[in-house]
């Protein structure tokens, strides 16, 4: 179950084609653990905001905390809202179109932006979600490469 949007692919034209690789970083609750958070930037109507942003294959769209909307002036009383169901259980979420930078690459894409969340496997708080980029707007982009030999990922765009 999620908010169901399209997706349009970008135009990477301009672009000729290249790899962009990212190494993995710790957690910081648990050092030995590792993840593939890339930098990104994401513009709303009013501002900019740079993120480190997880590459999830479990995740079905580009979802942002809402905290995230308030800064780059979404306007969230008036987005369209829906529910999302994920390890938070069944939480809303409004959504917005937002542009998306990774490297050299930007698009323009539907995002979810949701509240605090308790999650289901630590009960006793209340969080932001991660910022996670998901499969239906962030991979039909690009081919990626998750290399956990070498705690790499490798983005490459999709030809138009």
């Amino acid at each position: 179950e999620g908010c169901l949007h399209a997706c349009p692919r970008p135009d990477f034209s301009l672009h000729p084609v290249f790899v962009v690789k990212f190494n993995y970083f710790p957690d910081p609750l648990d050092p030995s653990l590792t993840y593939p958070l890339i930098p990104v930037k994401v513009k709303g109507p009013v501002g900019t905001i740079e993120l480190r942003c997880l590459v999830d294959s479990g995740a079905g769209f580009d979802s942002f905390p809402l905290s995230v909307a308030k800064e780059i002036g979404v306007p969230v009383e008036s987005s369209p809202s829906d529910f999302v169901t994920g390890i938070g259980g069944r939480v809303p979420c409004y959504v917005y179109e937002v542009e998306i930078t990774i490297g050299p690459c930007s698009y323009k894409t539907q995002a979810q932006f949701l509240p605090p969340v308790q999650l289901t496997s630590q009960k006793e708080s209340v969080r932001e979600i991660p910022p996670l980029l998901g499969r239906r707007n962030t991979f039909v982009n690009f081919k990626i490469v998750f290399d956990e030999a070498n705690q790499e990922l490798e983005l490459i765009p999709y030809p138009q």
